[in-house]
């Protein structure tokens, strides 16, 4: 499954990590420039423990990218989320 969520604050990048811990794909989009690069770098832009690893995780795997713009993010996506 193909999920988009909004906001990448401390819901978001959660719920973004966690959910493609559990094999989907997920797009992250926040206009907050800094959370956005600090996720696609693997890094957790919110203190809660194990999400970094999840984030690394799913990079490495191809689940998990994170961007500014909407653009053709939702192309394709089964579900989005609201944070």
């Amino acid at each position: 499954m193909k999920v988009a969520i909004f906001g990448l604050g401390h819901l978001g990048s959660t719920v973004l990590a966690c959910v493609a811990s559990d094999g989907h794909h997920v797009i992250g989009i926040d206009i907050d420039r800094a959370k956005v690069e600090l996720i696609n770098a693997g890094i957790s832009p919110v203190g809660e423990p194990g999400i970094e690893e999840r984030l690394r995780e799913g990079l490495a795997a191809g689940r998990i990218a994170a961007r500014v713009d909407l653009g053709d993010g939702l192309d394709g996506c089964d579900l989005a989320i609201v944070c």
